[in-house]
């Protein structure tokens, strides 16, 4: 007959190995997990900013075009300032159509990588006398950005306006505060 310790060291190794296991499966979903919530966040955040920077341009532009248009009563003044504010709307139209572009690009990327971005929801217009014009908007109060699932794990991100008017983010159900 075996001796007791015997058993009891056998049954110790056989649950060491057990519980090791099951350390490496949780460690092995936790970095699964991690990876498909740092991967929508870096999206989220990225989405969020350029709707927030679209939105403080087009303010910005909406005075630059007031400013311009209250401008030949100035003209008498201070000669070159036309042509300032129409070089200062012209960088502001830029910078945003460098924005809607940077997200078409990451939209393309995001076909090759098996993901859907949602479109940015704003519209060119043409220019008008007083020069270019902001972005005219076409979209929703809220975005799914999208759930990424890893196995068994899955992240979803909304990104969505509040009363503020700014683009808040968030991560798992769909907010409330809408």
């Amino acid at each position: 007959m075996k001796p007791l310790w015997v058993s009891l060291f056998f049954i110790c190794i056989v649950s060491f190995f057990g519980l090791f296991g099951v350390q490496a499966a949780w460690r092995k979903a936790i970095s699964s997990q991690w990876e498909a919530d740092h991967s929508l966040a870096r999206t989220m955040m990225d989405f969020r900013d350029k709707m927030n920077a679209i939105e403080s341009s087009n303010s910005r532009m909406e005075k630059i075009r007031a400013a311009i248009a209250a401008a030949p009563l100035a003209v008498i003044f201070n000669p070159g300032l036309i042509t300032t504010l129409k070089a200062a709307l012209q960088v502001e139209a830029l910078m945003q159509k460098e924005r809607v572009v940077s997200w078409k690009m990451k939209q393309g990327w995001g076909l090759i990588t098996h993901s859907t971005l949602p479109d940015l929801p704003w519209s060119i217009d043409p220019p008008d006398l007083i020069g270019e014009r902001p972005l005219r908007w076409i979209g929703a109060s809220e975005y799914f950005l999208g759930g990424r699932q890893v196995k068994q794990r899955r992240s979803e991100v909304y990104v969505y306006r509040k009363q503020d008017s700014l683009w808040h983010a968030r991560f798992g159900s769909r907010p409330n505060t809408i």
